[in-house]
């Protein structure tokens, strides 16, 4: 008996940590929810990410390869994305805001104890298509605790403090249409 009440434990808990990716720094949880907008079923897929530590964590999209740590960070402050770079945008004292823009100039600094959400939503996608595009979105997301990006930038206080409106996302909630996310893909191929 004791045995089949163990193997029913384990069942039930790995099937919750799909829905949930945990470590020591950060949760991450899966919502799925629905609503109906003139007779049509409108499909919302939530992302909270929560902030378990005592530092801030970042997180941004980028479709490029993964790469060791010190190459990421370096990718994301000094790559040109069009005409500038990330660094460019913090360390110019006449850019007062930049539109953020998943893949371009996307950064979320959560603070910690805090959440930050990820909603996508599909109106006019079969299924196939949406869970497509969901799984390169979240394997485009890239999440560091600061304290990792300073070890590799240096000066990175002084940086996101002279313009930080211009570099962070200032939202706690992004909502991504699905259907504008996949024409912005589609442009670049």
């Amino acid at each position: 008996m004791k045995k089949i009440v163990l193997f029913f434990l384990v069942l039930s808990t790995s099937s919750l940590l799909t829905a949930q990716e945990i470590n020591s720094t950060w949760k991450f949880q899966e919502r799925q929810s629905e609503y109906s907008l003139d007779g049509k079923i409108i499909p919302l897929h939530s992302y909270e990410l929560t902030n378990k530590s005592n530092e801030y964590i970042w997180l941004w999209f980028d479709k490029g390869e993964i790469y060791p740590e010190a190459k990421t960070f370096l990718n994301l402050f000094y790559k040109n994305i069009g005409d500038f770079s990330l660094m460019n945008i913090a360390t110019d004292p006449n850019t007062t805001y930049y539109p953020p823009t998943p893949f371009y100039c996307f950064v979320k600094r959560i603070h910690p104890n805090e959440s930050f959400t990820i909603t996508l939503i599909a109106t006019d996608m079969d299924s196939v298509e949406r869970d497509t595009l969901e799984k390169v979105l979240m394997q485009s997301l890239r999440i560091y605790p600061q304290s990792n990006i300073a070890k590799v930038i240096q000066g990175l206080e002084f940086v996101v403090s002279r313009n930080s409106k211009s570099v962070f996302y200032d939202s706690n909630t992004i909502v991504i249409p699905l259907e504008l996310l996949s024409a912005l893909l589609q442009e670049e191929e």
